[in-house]
């Protein structure tokens, strides 16, 4: 079951219906499984190590999304079109380069 993927304590329901938590217990220490446990607003979410691992890139590039929009509304207006071409860069969706010099201000 954890292996198709993240399992929410409902899911272990369906195993054993009086203690649904005694489930990931007994994965971790009967059979060794690493059993990584997430709280969510929905409730715990218990996964493997696999799946935590891509969990965490999510939130990881979830939160580099939020700040580069949040610098983007800070930058200045020269600024925020020399990130602009910069992003159309990773993307590949630039057709020329344009370089613009940033002056800090103090």
């Amino acid at each position: 079951m954890l292996q198709a993927g993240p399992c929410s304590v409902d899911d272990f329901k369906k195993l054993n219906s009086k203690y649904p938590s005694d489930v990931p217990y007994y994965i971790r220490t009967l059979m060794k499984v690493d059993v990584k446990t997430v709280r969510t607003a929905k409730g715990s979410v218990y996964m493997l190590a696999e799946h935590y691992a891509t969990y965490l890139e999510g939130l990881k590039k979830e939160k580099e999304k939020q700040q580069a929009k949040a610098s983007a509304k800070e930058a200045k207006p020269d600024q925020y079109e020399y990130l602009k071409t910069l992003n159309s860069l990773e993307n590949g969706t630039a057709v020329q380069t344009t370089e613009v010099v940033l002056e800090e201000v103090v």
